[in-house]
This record gives C-alpha cells, structure tokens and sequence, in this order.
C-alpha cells in the first residue's frame, strides 16, 4: 500500500472540487488506510475522511450503498456526503465521509472499556453480517450503481476450491508433508455437504479493535466500506485479533453478536468461534 501512492498535490485539488474554497482546508495522510488510500480532511471545525481506491477500474459504489442502508438501521458508520465512481484528477473511484467521534479501543486498557461499548459494537457488527449478498467471494465493484451486492463466484463450493490447488502446492514445498496434504484431502471430502450453503451474507473483512470507537462510553462501528481488497468481504463471517484487539474483550462482543444472530436466524457460538 505505500507504493505508488498519490501525489499530495492531486489529492488538494481533488479536495478543492468536492469542497467550496470559501473555508481553508488542509489535506494529512492518515495511517488508517490498508485496503484503500486514506487522507484526513481538516475544514474549519470539521473533520473528513477522503478515501481513494487502489485499483483503476474499482469502485465504492458498494460501500456507498452499504452505508446508506446501515445507517438506515442505526448503525452508527460515518456518513457518506460525496462519491464518483471515477474522478478526473486521481483517476480512480473516490469517497468522502464524516469522521467517528473519539478513539479506538485499541488506544485503550482492556479495563478502560465499558462493557457497553463492545455490547454495542458487537451488535452493530451482527447488523452488517445480516446483509445478504448474491454469490459468494469478493465483492463486484465495476458498476457506478449498486441495488443490491452480488459477488464474483456463483456457489460457496467455489468460493472454497477456487485456490485450493494452489495453496495446497504451495504448503507442500514449504510447510506440509505428503500425509498431511492428505489428510486435509481427507477432511474435505468427509465434509464434502458442508459446502452446500445457499446464501451469503457481508462480513467485515478487516475487523478489529482499531474498528469500534468509543466516547463518553458511546461506541461506534468503523465500516471500512472498501472491497476487496476492499475492506468487505462475504459468505464467512471473519475478524482479525491483531496487536490493539485486547483478547479478554472478546467473549462480551461475541456474546452481542450472537444474542442478535439469534434472533433472525440460528447461529451456535462455536460456529461464529470457528469463523474468526
């Protein structure tokens, strides 16, 4: 991602079009960014986020719509108030949105954080993985107008085997010995019926504790809206517990997230276990 990054100067006056000059802006990178190119926007006492997409021919059409419609819902993710599917200057979809209020948890103590928080957080998280989506794998961004997210492989079946030959050719040389390729053969035959799922639905694909915001014990979902490599992905529920996801939060957030799939549809807690 620190490759090719966009001339700063292309960003200003991308920000000079999306905003009137009769309040003094500045532009910052921000850290935030792994799947798309984030910068900071500073407008009199305001504070935006711009985010620009890495590939040319991508757009954020999805994360706009998946926005709007969990905002519909309560969800507290930032609000979009500008997008193109392709901008002239950066040459490449661009997005700007309202900035969270307060910090990550991840700045703070595991005791620090109010159990509501994550409560909150977990629930906010079970709403986004009740979106269905059509297919199953990464999401499709090559339209300037998404009414509902489809994804690029027909079944979960192939979704899951997509990659499998590769990956497993690469473990041989390097990880796995024969009887241990094997025996992962051997498991996915056995749960060969496993695979027959009908329906997708969106889950976070970079989840972790620098995603949930707190202030004045308020949380809020960071939902990176950004494909794939956006920040999105569907048809398994996954999360990442990196260095600022302090473990002993999770059963609290897992418990929320539960509480609420189980009141739509099944869902055992060693199943969303297994998903992360």
């Amino acid at each position: 991602m620190q490759s090719n990054i966009i001339d700063i100067r292309l960003i200003e006056a991308l920000v000079a079009q999306v905003f009137p000059c009769t309040v003094h802006s500045r532009v910052e990178r921000a850290e935030e960014g792994v799947s798309t190119y984030v910068y900071r926007l500073y407008r009199g006492n305001e504070v935006f986020y711009l985010r620009v997409l890495p590939e040319v021919n991508a757009s954020f059409a999805p994360e706009v719509y998946v926005h709007e419609m969990l905002r519909a819902k309560d969800v507290k993710v930032p609000e979009v108030v500008y997008f193109e599917h392709y901008n002239e200057v950066v040459q490449r979809s661009v997005m700007v949105t309202t900035a969270i209020k307060g910090k990550h948890i991840g700045h703070y103590h595991v005791n620090e954080v109010p159990r509501s928080t994550l409560v909150e957080a977990g629930r906010d998280l079970a709403v986004i993985n009740s979106i269905s989506v059509q297919g199953f794998g990464w999401i499709k961004r090559d339209s300037s107008k998404v009414t509902a997210l489809e994804a690029e492989l027909p079944t979960y079946r192939a979704f899951v085997f997509e990659q499998l030959e590769e990956d497993l050719a690469f473990l041989s040389e390097r990880v796995l010995n024969t009887r241990e390729i094997k025996a992962i053969r051997e498991i996915i035959d056995r749960c060969d019926t496993w695979l027959d799922i009908d329906q997708a639905w969106l889950a976070h694909g970079d989840f972790d504790a620098t995603h949930i915001y707190q202030e004045h014990q308020a949380s809020s979902t960071s939902e990176r809206s950004g494909a794939a490599t956006p920040s999105m992905t569907w048809g398994t529920s996954r999360c990442t517990t990196e260095r600022h996801s302090p473990p002993e939060c999770f059963p609290i957030f897992w418990k929320a997230i539960e509480t609420l799939f189980n009141s739509s549809r099944t869902m055992s807690r060693e199943y969303i276990s297994q998903a992360c």
